[in-house]
């Protein structure tokens, strides 16, 4: 079976984009310098923008393999006889990163192919100096560094029997015996002290702490003190002791543990769950969609992929984002094709993401009016993904500006929103959580609008014996609240409606869907009059209606 390529029309602004020049210079490389002894290094394995990459949104151990096997190879060889085998290397890590990053190799094969015996000593290299860009970033050449595993039978006049495994970071040296540049019991603790070591050597400053203070009531000493981080209105507690010196000794002497303590209460509950259930529910096709299948169903302008999903992933997706489509068509009571609203929406899988630490499970670009669902997390997200394009245009619609949202406004958002935030608390709950953000997000009204609309369709879902977990996939009230105080986080702060909230939910979103301009929007293949074109562009800025407290201009769910 042939590896399904995008579809339908371009969509602009991939992450594959930003970088297809590497790609397409590796390919150039292996056409132009096929003989790694006619050509420099540098045009038979051309070197890529690492950190760039990865901000793109690129496989950080796919960036990690590139680097480190570009890093392996050594200096061209004077003696001819020991030239051939330096080409043969070049070639092989050359093709073996061109292939990954053409998305024709993953990571999977990549680890089975050096996994054979011949492999074992370049496996051994390469896995340690990928483990250091992996931890420590691409900020320095971690060229000449191994990243081993030693045993000592003694070490610093203590002897130990059995032999005492350490993880060191050494650095060779011409003609003598490896450096130790770091030492541990972990390999963590090892790239740890590594950096420290690094950052001492390039002179960097401390790392910046957190602004941890001591607060007290004026003129209430019997209150004691409590220690915290101000974070706008809100105080976020960390420690609370009988009296001020006590609060300033405790912080002198814990502060790396206070530290941590303000990074747990910062690290919410996950909102997903970690496991999506096979679908229940009725047959939605014969065997694999093909993409003009899937066009023809639904409308959508257009379909990528990213790089980094392979041949039958996509396939996968494609099926089981149909499946998921077709479900919420019916939840809806919509005909299919309405779900592309008007043909205006595209649809990616794994192609935008920006990738790091707190990178989004899935997000929806209201300039280019494009859901991406990431390769590993995206799942379960399309519904609260889909509903804020629905708010988006329904907002466009009405003369707003490019990133605006219904929710945000006057009219059925607005109206909404009263009946979620009479009807539940999940506004009140929601707050709890931004607490601790620099920013609001979770209480903003389009967050709320798309959370309740995931809870609006696993209910209905629900009431149909069916379950489609690649649509929405929330993790339940108890497991989240069981997260929260594992990390020593207080309860309440759950971000969706409760069960005894449902009813009000569902009525909610019942009015809303019947509203004239969501009708219009969803029942546009059905009507004669054509809707008013949607323009694709971040240069939309057309004054609208007055804009109410919302989120930034791309929603993200992590």
């Amino acid at each position: 079976m042939s590896r399904i390529e995008d579809f339908g029309a371009h969509l602009s602004g991939a992450a594959k984009e930003r970088w297809r020049g590497y790609r397409d210079a590796l390919r150039r490389a292996q056409r132009e310098a096929g003989d790694p002894l006619a050509a420099p290094l540098s045009e038979a394995f051309p070197e890529p923008p690492y950190a760039r990459l990865i901000g793109d949104g690129a496989d950080p151990w796919v960036i990690a393999f590139v680097r480190a096997a570009r890093e392996q190879i050594p200096a061209r060889p004077r003696d001819p006889y020991r030239s051939a085998p330096w080409a043969r290397t070049v070639r092989a890590l050359r093709d073996l990163a061109a292939d990954l990053i053409g998305g024709e190799l993953d990571r999977g094969r990549v680890e089975a192919r050096l996994a054979a015996p011949a492999y074992a000593s370049l496996r051994d290299a390469l896995e340690g100096r990928i483990a250091l860009y992996l931890g420590l970033g691409h900020e320095r050449s971690m060229r000449g560094l191994r990243l081993v595993r030693a045993a000592y039978r003694e070490r610093d006049g203590v002897r130990h029997d059995p032999p005492q495994e350490r993880w060191e970071v050494v650095r060779d040296r011409s003609g003598r015996s490896g450096e130790i540049l770091a030492s541990a019991l972990t390999r963590e603790g090892a790239m740890a002290e590594l950096r420290d070591r690094l950052a001492a050597e390039a002179g960097a400053p401390a790392e910046r702490r957190a602004p941890i203070e001591i607060f007290s009531w004026r003129g209430h000493p019997e209150r004691g003190a409590v220690i915290g981080v101000k974070n706008g209105p809100h105080l976020i507690e960390l420690a609370r002791l009988p009296s001020v010196r006590e609060a300033q000794v405790h912080l002198r002497e814990n502060r790396a543990a206070l530290e941590n303590r303000l990074a747990e209460l910062r690290e919410l509950p996950p909102e997903r769950g970690e496991l999506n259930r096979d679908r229940t529910g009725p047959a939605r096709r014969a065997g694999d969609v093909r993409p003009d299948a899937f066009l023809e169903a639904f409308g959508f302008r257009g379909v990528q992929f990213g790089n980094y999903v392979e041949g039958a992933r996509r396939q996968a997706e494609l099926n089981r984002a149909h499946d998921a489509l077709m479900d919420l068509a019916e939840v809806l009571g919509c005909a299919p094709r309405a779900l592309s609203l008007g043909g205006a929406l595209g649809l990616a899988f794994g192609a935008r993401g920006r990738g790091g630490k707190g990178a989004a499970a899935a997000h929806y670009e209201p300039d280019q009016v494009v859901i991406n669902l990431t390769k590993t997390n995206g799942a379960g997200s399309l519904a609260h993904e889909w509903f804020h394009a629905l708010d988006n245009l329904l907002a466009r619609g009405a003369g707003a500006r490019t990133a605006q949202y219904a929710s945000e406004l006057k009219g059925p958002g607005a109206a909404l929103i009263g009946r979620l935030t009479t009807g539940t608390r999940m506004a009140d709950r929601s707050a709890l959580l931004d607490r601790v953000r620099s920013s609001p997000y979770y209480a903003t009204r389009a967050e709320i609008a798309a959370r309740g609309f995931e809870a609006f369709v696993i209910s209905e879902l629900d009431r149909q014996g069916a379950v489609n977990d690649y649509l929405a996939n929330v993790l339940p009230e108890g497991a989240f609240e069981a997260v929260a105080a594992l990390r020593g986080q207080p309860p309440g702060g759950y971000p969706y409606p409760l069960v005894a909230e449902l009813p009000a939910v569902r009525d909610a979103y019942r009015a809303f869907l019947t509203a004239p301009a969501v009708r219009d929007r969803l029942g546009s293949v059905r009507s004669a009059a054509p809707l008013a074109p949607v323009r694709i562009e971040p240069s939309l800025e057309t004054e609208g209606p007055e804009l109410c407290p919302g989120p930034s201009d791309t929603i993200e769910f992590g």
